[in-house]
């Protein structure tokens, strides 16, 4: 498993499995992995163009890129935090292309992330089982879920944020 992270949180990323940790504020991506079956993008607004683009050779022309939506999109300095176009083009390139042209792209799909019930149940069965484990990151009185608020805001939680009624 190759994941990119800060520095800070390399070691927190091995101790869950990771094999290759590469620093995103030093080094591209692009330029150390090569030939993967499979890209899960849950920022692909930052980084599809990285993935996918011109002499890319992140995937493998046989690969597979998993674009994760989320339902908090939100712009940031004016810019939507998607790519719409840019996802358009890789879309019709991974579908239509490759079949008229017979040119070999990576298949390229999108999953909506949204809560479901029965997707939270079937995690509290794997977290009772010790199948998986929850990283709370911080945890914060429900008085002060402001707070809890601003700090999820930063974007730099390592695991969850969670709001208890008394700290204990």
């Amino acid at each position: 498993t190759t994941v990119s992270s800060s520095k800070k949180k390399q070691q927190a990323l091995r101790n869950l499995g990771a094999d290759v940790v590469i620093d995103y504020k030093t080094t591209r991506f692009e330029e150390i992995v090569a030939d993967y079956d499979i890209v899960l993008d849950p920022m692909s607004w930052m980084y599809e163009g990285r993935t996918l683009g011109g002499s890319s050779r992140v995937l493998k022309p046989t690969g597979h890129y998993l674009n994760i939506l989320s339902t908090d999109w939100e712009q940031r300095k004016g810019r939507e935090k998607i790519n719409t176009l840019l996802s358009m083009w890789n879309i019709f390139k991974s579908k239509f292309l490759n079949l008229l042209s017979g040119k070999i792209t990576p298949k390229y799909d999108t999953v909506m992330v949204e809560p479901r019930g029965a997707h939270v149940k079937k995690l509290m069965s794997l977290l009772e089982s010790n199948s998986i484990k929850a990283i709370i990151d911080k945890k914060f009185e429900l008085a002060k879920a402001s707070k809890a608020f601003e700090y999820l805001k930063k974007g730099r939680a390592t695991g969850k944020v969670v709001l208890v009624n008394g700290i204990k």
